[in-house]
């Protein structure tokens, strides 16, 4: 398979496109063909280095944390995935034509969205709710307003 491997920490021109391994799966897992990902400010950190006191990888890596794909194989403990399906997830090694995520991390693409817009859901969605469950920490009985549109 195809997919953008990193040698070293620094610039862009530490990324190569070629070829790899397909990963493996394991028996809670679900291997998926990378249909959309999306580049977040974690990938060029973990990139140039810049956290690499907190997420440690092994050269080469293949980053990227959005999934958006299509279900190609399952584990034999996941139910609920069949072949062809359209799921999202956050996982890891985004930036290559297949990857492997966890059964309990993946959702179903919702009909009205392409692989492109599921693709830029994961890791900001997650980002938002963690934002206001641990900024605002709305308790029962709250109300949290979150406006439709932003205007920047």
């Amino acid at each position: 398979m195809k997919a953008v491997l990193l040698y070293a920490y620094g610039g862009p021109e530490q990324l190569r496109y070629e070829e790899t391994q397909r990963p493996e799966y394991g028996d809670n897992e679900v291997l998926v063909r990378v249909r959309a990902t999306s580049v977040n400010p974690i990938d060029w950190k973990i990139r140039s280095g810049s956290a690499k006191s907190r997420m440690q990888i092994e050269f080469p890596a293949i980053l990227g944390r959005d999934l958006a794909g299509e279900v190609v194989e399952s584990g034999r403990n996941v139910t609920g995935f069949p072949k062809g399906m359209r799921v999202m997830a956050l996982a890891n090694g985004t930036y290559a034509e297949y990857t492997v995520a966890k059964a309990n991390a993946l959702a179903p693409i919702p009909d009205a969205l392409s692989f492109e817009q599921a693709g830029a859901l994961p890791l900001v969605t997650i980002t938002g709710a963690q934002l206001i469950e641990r900024a605002v920490k709305p308790r029962a009985g709250q109300t949290v307003l979150v406006p439709e549109h932003w205007e920047v």
